[in-house]
């Protein structure tokens, strides 16, 4: 990774703001450097295995900006600092997520739920049943549902109808619904548009689509479906302070003129955030590190 991003882009910062002093030999000591003692796959290691995934709202994004922050400070770099740029109305923190059909085969499932949707509270157990077409017939014979994940449910077309939606199968007792993933991968996403006053209460899944078509073949069949789940979704009430993390190596000739390097440290959290972006902030953490251990010395600020 280094070879291919890090140093042509610590170089090609040079290259464009100019120096206060002769560039050739900070360009040879930035290139000699990163030939000995790149550290950006330490970043990144550190970044999103240690951290892990870094959900907007989330107290691992909190530990991600600190941690950038003592990075940042660590290489010398000056007016290192988090600088709060809005807030969300509920925080989000995704825990411990396994799920398994028990009967009428064993089978573990591959799914996620949306970012700020509630999870178990513990392990439950449930049935898994075909909802009706109709969702009003679940109260024909209430009774029936009770325990149970809905399997086949179409997505809410607007808030209203999400919340009079869960008040129905909250009266049912039904634990939750489950989707089928949009492709064969189980991605994540979410709405943080929601409130401490009236958060979302039903369980969703979006379940991986192969194993959704065998659930449905299963019901299909007449076969009753049981299956188990924890799921360990965390809701902080707000507002959750949001941060930029800023550093500058200042410009000696022309400091009030900036130029602005920067990768965005949150992430989705289905997974590590290692892509999408834990690489540009490794190799923007590096840069930073390669220009300020070789002394750069820029006309502008960085």
């Amino acid at each position: 990774m280094h070879q291919r991003f890090t140093l042509p882009f610590a170089l090609a910062l040079l290259s464009a703001l100019g120096f206060g002093q002769a560039p050739e030999p900070i360009l040879e000591k930035i290139r000699e450097l990163d030939r000995t003692d790149s550290q950006v796959m330490k970043h990144l290691d550190e970044l999103v295995n240690g951290i892990g995934p870094r959900l907007t709202s989330s107290e691992r994004l909190d530990q991600a900006c600190d941690w950038a922050v003592k990075k940042f400070e660590s290489f010398g770099l000056k007016n290192v600092r988090k600088v709060q740029w809005g807030t969300f109305p509920v925080g989000f923190d995704r825990g411990v997520r396994r799920g398994r059909v028990t009967a009428p085969v064993a089978m573990d499932l591959v799914f996620t739920t949306p970012s700020w949707t509630p999870g178990t509270k513990g392990t439950v157990q449930a049935s898994i049943k075909q909802a009706p077409e109709n969702l009003a017939d679940l109260d024909k014979n209430p009774a029936a549902w009770k325990g149970s994940f809905l399997l086949g449910v179409a997505r809410a077309r607007g808030g209203e109808e999400r919340v009079a939606r869960e008040a129905q199968f909250q009266k049912l007792g039904i634990v939750g619904v489950i989707t089928k993933a949009q492709s064969e991968l189980v991605l994540t996403g979410g709405s943080h548009q929601i409130s401490a006053a009236a958060l979302p209460k039903i369980v969703s899944i979006s379940l991986q689509g192969l194993q959704y078509a065998e659930l449905e073949r299963f019901l299909a069949d007449g076969q009753s479906i049981e299956a188990e789940f924890e799921i360990d979704n965390r809701f902080r009430p707000g507002p959750i302070p949001l941060y930029n993390v800023i550093a500058e190596i200042p410009g000696e000739g022309k400091p009030r003129e900036l130029v602005i390097v920067g990768g965005h440290i949150d992430s989705w959290d289905g997974a590590t955030g290692t892509t999408d972006n834990g690489t540009g902030t490794a190799t923007t953490i590096e840069a930073a590190r390669l220009l300020a251990l070789a002394g750069a010395k820029p006309r502008r600020t960085i």
